[in-house]
């Protein structure tokens, strides 16, 4: 059987249940892809490496062996995540076309295994914008209050806002020359916290909570379990509430689970 070959019957097996007959068959076909991508490497060559490698962690995430636990699982959908978008980022083509599955492989994984919430000494720290809008933080951003002596046109130097001899538009050009604004004087005068920012993009995607503020919300088994596992803290937010992580993408997955590298 050529390679290919070889991944149908994994997932024939794989259907039927026979786990370990599949896994069998997927560790040949990776040995052989891997032997492939070394004597020939291109892009092609890569990706069905990759992909192949990414199939079977994704498989491997479905079933727990002895001794193995759920964070085990997690781990490897994360990483069968993390190789569909480095395959996805070989070129725009591979791009288009696992864009629909990494967005279902990323919705499969915080159904099934939740977002990983990263904790330090003291506290707990928030960048699902799902959950932080849910907290409200993610309804919220920052505006700036500032004030300048003098806004510089530059085109004729004089004042833009209170100079009404100057004539031109800013972002106009004249005689080849952009009119653009400099600001003289500038004086910051505060930050606020609204729910109308003028830059979209200056919203809140990060809160770090004080453990022990946090604690107080979580059910008492929930924190022994995660005492006597020593398992990370995982926000189930999503499943819970049947929530559609559609905010999620791959990149916004890997960075809450802190595996953004690729």
């Amino acid at each position: 059987m050529d390679v290919f070959e070889i991944i149908s019957n994994a997932r024939r097996l794989a259907i039927k249940g026979e786990i370990l007959k599949a896994e069998k068959n997927f560790m040949q076909a990776i040995e052989l892809l891997e032997k492939e991508a070394n004597e020939k490497p291109s892009p092609k060559t890569k990706a069905e490496l990759w992909s192949t490698k990414a199939e079977y962690l994704a498989f491997r995430a479905s079933f727990c062996k002895k001794d193995e636990t759920i964070n085990d699982a997690r781990d490897r959908m994360i990483e069968s995540i993390k190789l569909v978008l480095k395959t996805s980022k070989l070129s725009s083509e591979y791009e288009k076309h696992f864009a629909s599955k990494l967005k279902t492989m990323v919705a499969d994984a915080v159904r099934v295994f939740g977002c990983i919430m990263p904790e330090d000494d003291t506290h707990v720290i928030i960048e699902c914008p799902i959950r932080l809008k849910n907290m409200g933080a993610g309804n919220f951003g920052f505006s700036i209050g500032a004030y300048s002596e003098k806004a510089e046109c530059s085109i004729c130097g004089r004042d833009i806002l209170t100079d009404p001899s100057c004539k031109h538009a800013i972002g106009q050009t004249y005689d080849g020359r952009k009119c653009e604004v400099t600001f003289k004087g500038f004086q910051l005068d505060h930050i606020s916290l609204t729910d109308h920012p003028l830059d979209p993009g200056c919203k809140i995607t990060m809160l770090a909570i004080p453990k022990g503020e946090f604690y107080e919300n979580l059910p008492p088994e929930q924190i022994e379990l995660k005492e006597s596992s020593k398992l990370p803290l995982v926000c189930h937010l999503c499943k819970e509430e049947k929530i559609e992580p559609n905010e999620i993408d791959a990149e916004t997955y890997l960075k809450i689970q802190h595996r953004n590298g690729i």
